[in-house]
C-alpha cells in the first residue's frame, strides 16, 4: 500500500506558492495561486483520494495552505478506511483508481451510515456532460473538469458546500421557505406561463407571505415577456458573483418587481452569449439564500434537465410537470418520470399538471393516467385566444377574468399544491 500520509507541514504546502518547490503537475490546469483571505472553519477534514501523487501533494498543499486539515489516498480501499476512522467533511475523488472507480466509490459513501452526509467532488478530467450527469445522480455534490484554471474552481466548489454546513437559520419565526420547481418533458406546454399563473395565485393565496419566480429556461426564457418588466440583471449576471459574496443584498439587486403578479421575479439570460456565461457554482448559495428571502420560490426550467437543473430539481420541495395531451408529449413525461423515480424523488414530490395549451383534441386524462401510472393533479382548460390576448398584455389571466374555468381552475390547483408543499 503506498505511503499516503496526512499533510500538515506548512513550509511544503507553500514551496509551490513561493517557486521554491515544483509546480502543478503538468497537464492538469493548475496554477500557483495565494491563499484566499477566508478562513474555514477550524477542524474541517478534507479527504483527497487520487491515484497520481503529484495531484495528491499538489492539491493537498493548495488546501493545507488555505487552512483544512487534509487527509489523502491512493486507492479505493484506503479511502473506505480513512474515510471511517476520520469522518471527513468533504470527498474530492478521481475518476479511476487502482483497485475500483470513483462512481463505485461515491455510491459506497452515499450508502454508508456514517458517511450519506459528507460533501463529495468528483475532480476528473472528463468534460463529457452525460458522464457528468452519472456522477451527479451517483450522489456527488460538484463535478469539477481537470483544465486551466481548475484550482481556483475547485477551491471556491469547496468552500460553498463546506460553508452551507454552518450558514445561519433563517431569522427565529421564520421556517426556510419552499422550492417548487417546473419542468416539461417537451417544448410548446405553456410551462412558462403555468408558472406565471401559478406564482400570481399563489402570492395571493398566502398573502402576506412572499413569492419569488425565477427564469432558468436556457438559452432564452420567456418571463420577461409574459410578466412584462425588464432589468439588466439576470440570473447569468448574478452567477457572476463570487460563490462566497452571495448574500440577500447582492440577490435583492437582481430582483426585479412584477407588481400586477405580485411576485419579485429573477429573470433569465437576455440573448445567448449572456446564457452563455452562466456559471453552476453560484447556484447553491443563490437558491439557498431565495429561501431565506421567500417564503415560496417558483423556478421555471423548461425541458432542461442538465447538470444546471438537475441538482435544484432534486431539492425542491415539489415538481409541477407540466404536459399536453398528444401522445408523443405523454411518452416524454413517461420517461422523465421514470428517470425522476429513478433518481430517487417520490411520486408525493411530482404535481403532474395537463394544459390544452393548444385546443381540446388529445389523448383524456384516464389515458393519461394509464400511461403515466400516477395521478395527474387537474387539466387547465383550453383558453383559446382570450387567454393569448391577455398574456400578450403581460396580465395574469386571473385577475382580468377570475371567475372564468380557466382561473378557477389554477385557484384549485394552486391550492392542493400549497396544502400538498407545507407538508412537507
Amino acid at each position: 500500500m503506498p505511503n499516503c500520509a496526512i499533510i500538515t507541514d506548512v513550509k511544503t504546502a507553500s514551496s509551490w506558492r513561493s517557486g521554491e518547490g515544483p509546480g502543478p503537475p503538468r497537464g492538469l490546469g493548475l496554477a500557483p495561486r495565494c491563499p484566499s483571505q477566508e478562513v474555514p472553519v477550524a477542524g474541517q477534514r478534507i479527504l483527497i483520494v487520487d491515484s497520481d501523487r503529484a495531484t495528491l501533494s499538489y492539491l493537498a498543499a493548495m488546501l493545507t495552505q488555505e487552512g483544512y486539515d487534509v487527509t489523502t489516498a491512493m486507492l479505493g480501499r484506503e479511502a473506505r478506511e480513512k474515510a471511517a476512522l476520520l469522518r471527513p467533511d468533504l470527498v474530492i475523488v478521481e475518476r479511476e483508481l487502482p483497485d475500483t472507480s470513483g462512481l463505485d466509490l461515491v455510491r459506497e459513501f452515499r450508502r454508508h451510515p456514517a458517511l450519506g452526509g459528507v460533501r463529495i467532488v468528483v475532480f476528473s478530467t472528463t468534460a463529457d456532460v452525460g458522464e457528468i450527469l452519472t456522477y451527479l445522480q451517483a450522489g456527488a455534490d460538484e463535478h469539477v473538469t481537470k483544465r486551466p484554471g481548475a484550482d481556483r474552481e475547485i477551491l471556491a466548489r469547496i468552500k460553498v458546500l463546506l460553508s452551507e454546513a454552518r450558514k445561519p437559520a433563517p431569522p427565529q419565526g421564520r421556517k426556510a421557505g419552499k422550492l417548487i420547481s417546473f419542468f416539461s418533458a417537451k417544448g410548446g406546454t405553456g410551462t412558462s406561463a403555468v408558472c406565471a399563473s401559478f406564482g400570481h395565485a399563489l402570492a395571493e393565496r398566502v398573502q402576506p407571505q412572499t413569492v419569488a419566480l425565477v427564469d432558468l429556461v436556457l438559452p432564452l426564457g420567456s418571463m420577461r415577456q409574459i410578466l412584462g418588466v425588464d432589468s439588466p440583471e439576470s440570473i447569468a449576471t448574478l452567477t457572476q458573483v463570487p460563490p462566497e459574496e452571495i448574500n440577500a443584498t447582492t440577490v435583492a439587486q437582481a430582483l426585479v418587481e412584477a407588481k400586477g403578479w405580485k411576485v419579485r421575479a429573477l429573470l433569465g439570460a437576455r440573448d445567448p452569449d449572456e446564457a452563455q456565461s452562466l456559471r453552476v457554482d453560484p447556484l447553491e448559495p443563490i437558491f439557498a439564500t431565495l429561501r431565506t428571502m421567500f417564503d415560496y420560490t417558483l423556478v421555471d426550467f423548461g425541458r432542461s434537465l442538465s447538470r444546471v437543473s438537475l441538482p435544484l430539481i432534486q431539492k425542491s420541495e415539489m415538481i409541477v410537470v407540466v404536459m399536453g395531451v398528444d401522445v408523443s408529449t405523454v411518452h416524454l413525461t413517461k420517461t422523465c418520470l421514470d428517470y425522476f423515480q429513478r433518481l430517487g424523488i417520490p411520486p408525493a414530490r411530482l404535481f403532474v399538471v395537463i394544459n390544452r395549451a393548444v385546443g381540446l383534441a388529445g389523448l383524456t386524462k384516464d389515458q393519461i393516467e394509464a400511461t403515466l401510472r400516477l395521478p395527474v393533479a387537474g387539466t387547465i382548460p383550453y383558453g383559446g385566444p382570450d387567454f393569448t390576448l391577455i398574456l400578450n398584455q403581460a396580465k395574469p389571466f386571473a385577475a382580468v377574468h377570475p371567475d372564468q374555468t380557466i382561473s378557477l381552475m389554477i385557484r384549485e390547483l394552486v391550492e392542493d399544491l400549497h396544502l400538498r408543499v407545507d407538508r412537507m
